[in-house]
């Protein structure tokens, strides 16, 4: 747990105590009824193969783990207010999570909240079937503790505005894996299959005041949100030789933190029975700074090696946001809604650093530099939608969506204070979106429903100024398009008995537009989709009901080559089934069952270009639960877990068969 959080965890239990524990120990002299319901547990897992990657796909660790799955206390006090306590406790899982309320309705709350919960990753990178290892292991317990901690009060008076003080604590900490590999060379081959890995430790605090009232037919909202974020992140890279033996690290630490004042005012009135209108304006201004630092180890003399250091970065960003929306009819079956949106966004940033590095026949250096930018935001979004139910049991609805934006660049370098890289670009984008769509029963127990969406977004680039054209300033224009189909059928077949099944497409395009003489344009994305689903939910029994989840999806994608075929295209299957069958045996006994399947196919050996693309694996995942009512007040119960992994593509590294067992008690008094 984050110590400075547990520290406040504890002061606001000793507040709690201090304030709310005399009446409650008044109210039990009156009256000692409570609403007690602890449920202790007690966990065993056992795990055969990769470990982490058992953590990763579960969540959960090997070995024993135990404490209250599940607590609460309730008690209603003379006046009628109400006093909860709730939560969790997991260990040595890091699993927590406390809820405290006193309040009464139309009067006020005092709330408190802390919860944290572990997230795992696994620290193994990539496969190549040509070197001895095939792949490698950071031999790290990578995993972030995530959590937060909130503190608010409210007053909810009648005919008065409520508002609303609240306090929360965000963070997370820990290490995580990456997908940004180190290079392995062995021979002829380099390829980039080392495992790296990010430090995180991350902290936000935010302070709010929200009030919110109607008058009349007017509701207004307001929400004054301040903020502090503090980030210090360190990556890890790193490359080996394995002829040699030798390996070259590099690693990359940044800082930074911000001050915002964010503010959101939301007005919305129903005029009449039939017209609405709504207001909306939105203020973030925003102050950051940090730093960065790249270093090499060991240093040189190979070329492009860098350590780079920049102890200033400043920026400072504000932006407006305002929009107003409408929604009239219905009028003779048809109804129309419409909105307009205006945003504007500027944006300023400034560094310092010092540039060392290795050039290619100049050996070290280190200029000065200052790096500038500036970027200016306008945008404006339309809405109109329309819908009409004029026909029996059937409604028709279409929807268009319009954006313009307009966004103006510098960037500037200098090195020593002499201008080594300037950038001016100006960029027009257009977006649009329509869709149709139905929903129809034509008869009592079937439902049909879908919808067609096409969007478009075309960018255009002028490159005023550009003192070193390559990436991306090469670019000209870019468009976007995008299809989507959606088709659903619902049948409740009997009354035990109730099915769906839904299709969707979906298709994106994209050609890039880039500077030749004469002019070229390459296709440098298609992805296409097709995603199949099919859902039961039975009670063939008054005590057994079934359900379950069958989904498909066929995956292609095709981006550009760079003169390497097999890394253009891209195909997978991928399978996935939830099922799930509850059974009340007798009055005191009841059952659970709980499988989940999913297989993946979209490996390529690529044997020619030599790294392997993608993986075939199956993923099984399988638990039954039993409970048991012992007495009145004390239930049992008993839980056994099955999960596998099969990697059938890309080495055994990842595999691992794994045993869960549970035993728990729960108690009401």
């Amino acid at each position: 747990m984050n110590s400075r959080v547990a520290q406040a965890v504890i002061l606001c239990f000793q507040a709690w105590i201090f304030i709310v524990g005399p009446a409650l120990a008044q109210e039990n002299q009156e009256d000692p009824s409570l609403k007690l319901e602890p449920a202790p547990v007690l966990e065993y897992r056992t795990v055969d193969g990769d470990e982490d990657k058992f953590r990763e796909d579960w969540w959960m660790r090997e070995g024993w783990a135990g404490g209250l799955e599940r607590f609460s206390l309730e008690k209603r006090t003379r006046g009628d207010w109400l006093f909860q306590m709730g939560g969790r406790v997991i260990v040595p899982e890091e699993d927590y999570e406390f809820n405290l309320e006193f309040g009464k309705e139309d009067v006020g709350f005092l709330r408190t909240r802390y919860s944290e919960y572990r997230k795992y990753f696994d620290d193994t990178g990539g496969f190549f079937p040509s070197f001895s290892p095939t792949s490698f292991d950071l031999d790290r317990d990578l995993h972030l503790d995530i959590g937060d901690f909130i503190l608010e009060a409210g007053m909810t008076l009648p005919d008065l505005p409520r508002v609303v003080v609240g306090y929360e604590h965000r963070f997370k900490e820990g290490e995580k894996s990456l997908l940004e590999w180190g290079g392995v060379t062995g021979g002829a081959f380099t390829r980039h299959i080392f495992p790296s890995f990010k430090e995180m430790d991350e902290e936000l605090d935010i302070v709010r005041v929200e009030v919110s009232h109607s008058v009349s037919r007017v509701n207004m909202y307001d929400r004054l949100h301040y903020e502090k974020f503090q980030s210090e992140t360190r990556r890890f890279e790193e490359t080996q030789d394995l002829g040699s033996g030798a390996s070259e690290g590099v690693e990359v630490a940044e800082s930074y933190e911000h001050d915002a004042l964010v503010n959101t005012l939301h007005l919305e009135s129903q005029l009449t029975e039939t017209v609405y209108l709504s207001l909306g304006w939105l203020l973030n201004d925003l102050e950051g700074e940090g730093s960065f630092d790249m270093m090499t180890v060991p240093f040189g003399p190979e070329p492009f090696d860098k350590n780079w250091q920049a102890d200033s970065i400043v920026l400072d960003q504000e932006s407006h946001v305002l929009n107003l929306n409408a929604r009239a009819g219905p009028y003779r079956n048809v109804s129309v809604h419409g909105g307009i949106q205006a945003d504007f966004t500027e944006t300023e940033g400034e560094t310092r650093a010092v540039l060392t590095e290795t050039l290619p026949g100049v050996g070290p250096a280190s200029p000065e530099a200052r790096i500038i930018s500036s970027t200016d935001q306008d945008g404006l979004e339309e809405t109109l939608g329309l819908r009409y139910s004029g026909i029996p049991n059937t409604s028709l609805f279409a929807e268009g969506r319009w954006t313009q934006k307009g966004i103006d660049l510098l960037e500037r370098e200098k090195e020593d204070a002499v201008v080594a890289f300037e950038r001016l670009t100006d960029t027009e984008v257009d977006r649009s979106r329509y869709t149709l769509g139905f929903s129809t029963s034509p008869v009592r127990r079937l439902t049909f429903s879908g919808h067609y969406r096409r969007g478009t977004r075309e960018s255009d680039y002028n490159h005023i100024l550009d003192t070193e054209p390559g990436y991306s300033a090469f670019i000209n224009a870019q468009e976007l398009r995008t299809t989507e189909i959606d088709a659903k059928a619902t049948a409740r077949v009997t009354s035990a008995v109730k099915a769906s099944f839904q299709y969707q497409f979906v298709s994106t395009e994209i050609d890039t537009f880039f500077q030749t003489d004469p002019p070229a344009a390459v296709e440098s994305g298609d992805y296409t989709a097709d995603v199949y689903s099919l859902s039961v939910t039975a009670t063939p029994l008054a005590r057994l009901y079934l359900t379950g989840l069958f989904s498909y999806r066929d995956i292609e994608s095709e981006s550009f080559d760079n003169g390497v075929p097999a890394l253009g295209a891209y195909e997978a299957d991928v399978y996935t089934f939830i099922g799930t069958a509850g059974w009340a045996v007798g009055e005191k006994t009841d059952l659970k069952l709980q499988y989940l399947y999913n297989r993946s196919d979209h490996f390529t050996g690529n044997p020619e270009d030599g790294l392997v693309l993608g993986r075939d694996n199956v993923r099984h995942g399988l638990s039954l639960d039993c409970s048991r009512r012992l007495t009145e007040k004390m239930k049992a119960r008993f839980r056994y877990g099955f999960f596998k992994n099969d990697e059938r593509g890309g080495g055994t590294a990842e595999d691992y068969e794994a045993h869960l067992m549970v035993i728990g008690l729960e108690y009401n008094f």
